[in-house]
């Protein structure tokens, strides 16, 4: 009998965007309804972060709450993608963990992704490559702010184009299944109208 971490199958580094989702689909198999829960609670906090009024008020609620939010449903799917079952309070394991980093991390990275964006379009999308794995580093290596950052980028020279390819491939997925929900949101709209 073994105790601890589960054990993590080998897997080709770094995984092509179609091995990469397909470990995702498969583990996700499991903690389908967890993520639901986690994903819905993200992204109400996501649309009242969006109502909030807007200028320094807007950003100070990124910063403090809904910028940790989002680091702890990072740190949900990285638990999924590990084969462990998430639960909803993961959505605030950030808090738990350092919340003033947490808040101090998302907000450097909005203003250099921001920064990157202003500049041209082009590096604030490449910056945000290099720069996507702060979360995760922040929250599974316990590394603050400004060192998570530094190591994200450190850990992605040279695999811009493999994350750029997660991305499209990701947001595809994505406006696939906002477009399929839309759909059937019509049809149960005509079917219950009198």
């Amino acid at each position: 009998m073994t105790t601890g971490t589960p054990a993590l199958r080998p897997v080709r580094m770094p995984p092509s965007p179609t091995e990469a989702f397909g470990h995702a689909w498969h583990e996700l198999k499991h903690a389908f309804l967890p993520m639901l829960a986690i994903t819905f609670g993200w992204m109400i906090v996501s649309g009242i972060a969006a109502r909030t009024a807007s200028g320094l008020p807007r950003l100070f609620f990124q910063a403090v709450f809904a910028g940790p939010v989002g680091i702890g449903a990072s740190w949900a799917a990285l638990r999924v993608a590990r084969g462990e079952t998430p639960d909803p309070g993961d959505l605030f394991a950030a808090f738990r963990r350092d919340w003033p980093q947490a808040a101090l991390l998302c907000l450097l990275l909005g203003m250099a992704v921001g920064a990157g964006l202003v500049l041209l379009v082009v590096p604030g999308i490449w910056i945000g490559l290099r720069l996507s794995w702060a979360p995760y580093l922040f929250m599974d290596e316990g590394l603050g702010a400004t060192d998570a950052m530094r190591e994200s980028f450190r850990r992605t020279r040279g695999h811009a184009l493999s994350l750029l390819s997660l991305w499209t491939i990701g947001g595809a997925v994505m406006v696939v299944g906002l477009l399929r929900s839309e759909e059937h949101t019509s049809e149960l709209q005509s079917q219950f109208r009198i």
